[in-house]
């Protein structure tokens, strides 16, 4: 028989922190490895975030003291700004959110006694209130194809996961996932999932939901890739938008390149756009950005190919500043499909298991 183990650390503080409750690493940004306390009956099956660094693009929400701005008070007019603003704007704010749903996914292992459970029930500490959860580890069939996915528990890959969240007013879907590497000293291993961070957050966007996958199984190619939906934050609410990120590693220099592609479909965002399909890649150290770009606003259109920009001024460079960057990424992706960030059918909105009854080993 298993016990209910209540997560004692004060969670938005140590997730923040690098430390998820119940002595887990890791944090917002996937810390590699397991504490040296670590008690758990069950190895690591989630990351615990798949952030990608992308710190060298604007970040207009650090320290802004006032997120309503509209783009004309923000000193950002021309479609190079536009488009380099939105896009990282986007990329900043979805990986905040991701990270923080699959931070408190994580935990879910310390409350395992059992590597045999496919079932577990906990109590996650969420800005100092107590939020209870569900988790059932059975196979269901995440991608709709009708087949049932995963080995059915926490140790074989694929693990399979679906996770119900209670804030006092009855469970509600939180995060299901399919881990098909599972992190390890060496990498975040790969995987996907479906989230809706507020179920189990009061602090995230209530109506914000996302359809990630990530992959760092190779070191030369790392990636996220999503389709999300809803409020960013205020001011930031997207109808649909699809979203990846690639980190590469020149094989000719060893040197970084990264680029963030968009395809977003907007229902707010002080920029005045209606929709943007963009693409931004840019060399860590180098200053410069080569962006492409086709919008349209709530006064008209605009595009542009293969332009190279000045990051710091965010005008236009023309000293062949970025002639050498791999352009391979550049290609816009597909638009976003309406209902990509749902959940999967066979994710139920009410737990698999009663919430009075013992989990069970399988």
């Amino acid at each position: 028989m298993w016990k209910l183990k209540v997560c004692s650390c004060t969670g938005a503080i140590a997730i923040l922190a690098g430390v998820a409750c119940n002595g887990v690493s890791g944090g917002l940004f996937g810390g590699l490895g397991n504490t040296s306390g670590d008690q758990s009956a069950v190895a690591r099956f989630l990351p615990e975030g798949v952030s990608l660094d992308v710190s060298e693009l604007p970040n207009d929400d650090a320290g802004a003291s006032d997120k309503s701005k509209d783009d004309a008070a923000m000193g950002i007019t021309t479609p190079y700004q536009r488009t380099l603003h939105s896009a990282a704007r986007i990329v900043h704010n979805f990986h905040r959110l991701a990270d923080r749903a699959l931070a408190l996914g994580a935990v879910i292992r310390n409350d395992m006694t059992d590597p045999s459970q496919t079932q577990v029930s906990g109590t996650f500490n969420v800005n100092g209130t107590a939020v209870a959860y569900k988790a059932d580890f059975t196979a269901f069939d995440i991608d709709g194809d009708g087949t049932a996915d995963g080995s059915g528990n926490a140790v074989d890959t694929p693990v399979a996961v679906r996770i119900w969240t209670d804030r006092g007013n009855g469970y509600e879907r939180f995060l299901c996932a399919l881990v098909t590497t599972k992190p390890s000293t060496d990498n975040l291993g790969a995987g996907r999932m479906f989230t809706k961070p507020g179920a189990a957050r009061p602090d995230a966007p209530a109506d914000f939901q996302a359809f990630v996958e990530w992959d760092r199984t190779d070191s030369s190619h790392k990636w996220n890739e999503a389709f999300i939906s809803g409020a960013l934050r205020d001011v930031l609410s997207l109808n649909n938008s699809h979203q990846r990120v690639d980190v590469r590693v020149d094989g000719s220099t060893s040197e970084l390149e990264k680029t963030v592609r968009s395809a977003t479909e907007f229902a707010d965002n002080p920029y005045n756009l209606t929709s943007i399909t963009s693409s931004v890649h840019f060399k860590p150290g180098s200053g410069y950005a080569l962006m492409s770009s086709d919008a349209m606003t709530t006064g008209g259109t605009f595009g542009f190919t293969d332009v190279c920009v000045d990051l710091e001024n965010q005008v236009l460079a023309t000293g062949g500043e970025c002639s050498a960057f791999d352009t391979q990424d550049m290609s816009f992706i597909d638009p976003p499909t309406t209902g990509a960030s749902d959940f999967p059918a066979d994710f139920p909105e009410t737990p698999t298991f009663d919430a009075t009854s013992d989990a069970v080993g399988g």
